[in-house]
């Protein structure tokens, strides 16, 4: 029988059909070396009751009568132990996590909890359009898995991607959920459901009670204004800016200690992606900020730092042929004036490509001919913010929905302040992202 043939009930359409036309051309050459090019493009594993099988392939007569040998070996248990593997060590990154970013896995726990106990209902009743609601459910949840994909709570992160391909079924069509439905979904939705196994795996190592313990200092926000307040009458210079620095940083932390706890994150999935990254680069002014104003923000430049790693920097085969240093880099600058405050974070990336950019609008129906015409390459750039644009054609955990940059410049608008990316082909890019102090940010 056909190897082809035989193969079909085992592959999808697509790969079925890359298989057959594959070793078509693979039997039509006339030169070895380039029937070996089709070999790389053969499926390499498939699941056949249950178990997973690996496919070799070995040109064994290349005369008038092409041979092809094909190698089948059962790698079920293989596969089995590496996952085993993988999860131990997923584990014992949230573990970790959870001892070094105890508070932050609490709040963003404590967050999650009330958008599914009642704030997503309140999202219900304030828009009209179904297809407003669903843009907003699906953006808040795409951040929140962001987060807890930050932390390490990686079976978090899973199940509340699984929700947002609910989400982006029901967009493709939302005439067909109407409010009533959409009250019935979230009222299904257990977070407690969806937190489970990660906080078994913690309690597990760490004890029942470890997210609700540790000590802590309670202190009444006014008197704790109030002392503020009495620093900067009696103190002056710089006394008052160490003072009442030091009094900040026991309550707000600092843009630069919030932008380090990134690097992690950054490293690790530049590793998945087969990507070499340099230790991230802070500097500029200290900024201290209410974590509970810039909170949204602040989750939401995960989705910069994913996008650095999964779009802009390249591998790093392509950087050497581009003369580029193998490891990419990432630079945060932090900058101050009299009424607002400026982070950079600049890569020394691919850059964007305009005449791409405007092809893929076109294509999703974003801009038409005439509107793309009229456009300036700095606002075609700044077309990566709008909602639904993604240079990706596939979704995955990292990318593709379109709608990470998007949460971010939703969020600085929320807060009155502007964001924009600039950027030169092959040199990078750079977020400029501009916000007011709010309530008490310091600088040093």
């Amino acid at each position: 029988m056909n190897f082809g043939v035989l193969m079909k009930d085992y592959l999808d359409e697509k790969q079925h059909m890359l298989l057959i036309k594959s070793l078509d051309s693979l039997f039509e050459q006339k030169k070895e070396a380039r029937s070996k090019v089709y070999l790389k493009l053969l499926p390499h594993e498939f699941r056949a009751d249950n178990r997973s099988i690996s496919i070799a392939y070995k040109i064994i007569s290349f005369s008038e009568s092409k041979i092809l040998m094909v190698i089948l070996t059962d790698i079920t248990d293989k596969k089995s132990l590496e996952k085993k593997a993988q999860e131990e060590r997923n584990n014992m990154k949230l573990i970790l996590s959870a001892i070094n970013c105890k508070s932050e896995i609490i709040e963003a726990v404590a967050e999650a909890r009330d958008f599914f106990s009642f704030e997503a209902r309140q999202i219900l009743d304030q828009h009209h359009s179904v297809k407003d609601v669903l843009t907003v459910l699906f953006r808040i949840i795409h951040t929140m898995k962001g987060d807890f994909a930050l932390r390490f709570l990686h079976n978090t992160a899973v199940k509340l991607h699984q929700l947002e391909e609910q989400f982006v079924t029901m967009l493709k069509e939302p005439e067909k959920h109407p409010p009533v439905m959409l009250r019935c979904l979230i009222a299904k939705i257990d977070f407690n459901a969806v937190i489970r196994e990660d906080m078994t795996i913690i309690q597990e190592f760490l004890g029942e009670g470890f997210l609700d313990s540790g000590k802590q200092i309670n202190i009444n926000y006014d008197r704790f204004e109030s002392l503020i307040n009495i620093i900067e009458d009696r103190y002056h210079g710089d006394d008052k800016q160490f003072l009442v620095g030091s009094i900040q940083e026991l309550t707000y932390p600092s843009l630069n200690s919030i932008l380090l706890g990134y690097s992690g994150y950054i490293e690790i999935l530049a590793l998945k992606l087969n990507k070499a990254i340099a230790e991230i680069e802070i500097f500029g002014d200290i900024i201290y900020v209410n974590r509970q104003i810039y909170a949204n923000f602040l989750k939401s430049m995960i989705h910069i730092f994913r996008n650095i790693i999964d779009h802009a920097i390249e591998h790093p085969e392509e950087r050497a042929e581009k003369g580029k240093v193998g490891r990419g880099r990432i630079r945060c600058e932090l900058l101050k004036n009299s009424s607002n405050f400026i982070i950079k974070i600049s890569d020394d990336g691919a850059g964007i490509n305009p005449p791409n950019i405007i092809s893929l609008a076109k294509a999703k129906g974003i801009y038409t001919s005439e509107e793309a015409a009229a456009l300036s390459d700095e606002a075609i750039i700044n077309t990566i913010f709008l909602d639904s644009f993604s240079t990706k054609s596939e979704v995955s955990m990292l990318s593709g929905r379109g709608v990470g940059l998007s949460a971010v410049r939703n969020e600085v608008l929320a807060l009155r302040g502007t964001i924009e990316a600039q950027s030169k082909v092959n040199e990078g890019t750079t977020f400029i992202i501009t916000l007011p102090y709010l309530d008490h940010c310091i600088t040093h």
